[in-house]
This record gives C-alpha cells, sequence and structure tokens, in this order.
C-alpha cells in the first residue's frame, strides 16, 4: 500500500541499476520533483542551477579583471574530491600562454590549489586568480579568504517543495517543469587584476 504522495529525489541515484527507484519513477499520477539533476524520463520536475548561467557569470567576472587565460579544474571524482597536484599544476603554467585564473568547481578544489602555487612561490590574488564553488566554511578563512559561488541550497528545497504542494493541490501536472535558481558569487579576496602571463 502507497504511504506517500510525492518523491523529491536528490540526484538521479542511478535509478537504471535501481529497480525499486525505477518503479516508484514509473508510477502514474506521483508527483516526482528532482534536485540538481535532470532526469530522462516524463514526469519529473527538476530544481537546479543553470551550469552555463553560472560559467558565464564567472567567465564575464574574471575578465573584469582583464583575465583572458583562464582554466576550470573539475573534481575528477566524488564532488567534495581534491584533484590538484603539483605536476598537473606545473605543467599548465609551463604553457607558451599561461592561465592567469583558476576555476575550481569546489572550494576543496581551489583551497588546495592554492596550497600547491604556493609551493612555486606564487602569490594569490598578486600572481593567480582563484574562484571556487559551494562556499564551504574554510573558504571563509583562507589566506586570501576565498572568492567564491554559495550554491542556494536552501532555496533549491524550498522551491521544490513549493513545486510538491502545487502539483498535490492542483494533481500531476503534464509535461516536466523546470526551475534554474542563480548561485550568489561572493567575493572575498581571491581574485586580481590579471598580470602578463601570470608572473
Amino acid at each position: 500500500e502507497k504511504s506517500f504522495s510525492g518523491l523529491i529525489l536528490f540526484g538521479d541515484r542511478g535509478y537504471c541499476n535501481d529497480p525499486p527507484l525505477r518503479r516508484l519513477l514509473a508510477t502514474p499520477g506521483l508527483p516526482k520533483i528532482s534536485l540538481d539533476s535532470d532526469f530522462s524520463l516524463d514526469g519529473i520536475d527538476s530544481v537546479s542551477f543553470s551550469a552555463d548561467a553560472v560559467a558565464r557569470s564567472v567567465m564575464q567576472y574574471f575578465r573584469r579583471f582583464g583575465h583572458r587565460n583562464i582554466c576550470v579544474i573539475y573534481p575528477i571524482a566524488y564532488p567534495r574530491e581534491c584533484s590538484c597536484s603539483y605536476p598537473m599544476v606545473t605543467a599548465m603554467l609551463k604553457r607558451p600562454t599561461p592561465p592567469t585564473a583558476f576555476w575550481c568547481r569546489s572550494d576543496l578544489i581551489a583551497l588546495e590549489l592554492i596550497r600547491v602555487l604556493r609551493q612555486r612561490g606564487l602569490r594569490i590574488p598578486h600572481d593567480i586568480s582563484i574562484i571556487g564553488f559551494d562556499d564551504i566554511s574554510e573558504s571563509a578563512r583562507g589566506n586570501p579568504p576565498l572568492t567564491t559561488l554559495r550554491n542556494p541550497t536552501f532555496e533549491t528545497g524550498y522551491a521544490a517543495v513549493d513545486l510538491l504542494e502545487q502539483s498535490l493541490r492542483q494533481g500531476s501536472l503534464s509535461g516536466n517543469r523546470s526551475l534554474r535558481l542563480s548561485p550568489q558569487l561572493i567575493e572575498r579576496g581571491s581574485v586580481g587584476f590579471a598580470r602578463p602571463c601570470g608572473r
């Protein structure tokens, strides 16, 4: 017997390999909301942020400081995993036109990158500028404090519950509704004006 009225899902949870979840997602008339993931199935609403819009805003911010050679560093596995290494950063900085700015898709990576760059004798933001993502507590305590993007987690959860309540009041709506929220840029001290060749 069904003992619930709707579903809020965080991520895709590998539903293709999860038969119970697959059956739930196929339940007709059951309101379903996804957080931070778009399903390829019909009838699932989603609340997340626009990755393209976020990337544009970061690039525009860097360009205000004269940066044109910008490197983006993604986590290699789990989103909070550090994936910077001394050899990797050294190789990037030895390019004919090395990056003068880095956007790290997690604050942990950004903080690790600052450590690696300091090992090379580089100063943040005098020599290299860095922006993170997540606004974890350590980012505000760094030296320098990390400029980063704050993901609107509270607003995302609130919007998901609101969509679910709308579906329960009005009945499961046809089609997939998609709500995109904007992370907030938190300006601190890790972005400065570009220097020639990042030196």
